[in-house]
């Protein structure tokens, strides 16, 4: 995946997550982060501690957000196999 279409999956997540109803603001709070944390990622690729960040935060979410997991995941596979 290049990066062109990482950004593209990002603005996916990001519509998904506008549509989403949160039981916990925390949950809501974390995805902002997260989806942060993902921009922050794609523009410089060294950053191990926001790679962890970004996978426990994937963990949170992964429950009662299935679909917005499904989409991190693609992300992270992707980020990976590009090395960053």
């Amino acid at each position: 995946m290049t990066k062109g279409e990482l950004r593209t999956t990002l603005e996916k997540l990001k519509a998904e997550a506008q549509g989403l109803s949160f039981r916990d603001a925390r949950d809501r709070e974390r995805l902002q982060a997260l989806i942060g944390a993902l921009e922050r990622l794609l523009r410089r690729s060294d950053d191990a501690g926001e790679r962890e960040e970004v996978l426990e935060t994937i963990k949170q979410l992964e429950v009662q957000h299935p679909t917005l997991t499904a989409i991190l995941s693609r992300l992270i596979t992707a980020l990976s196999s590009m090395g960053i």
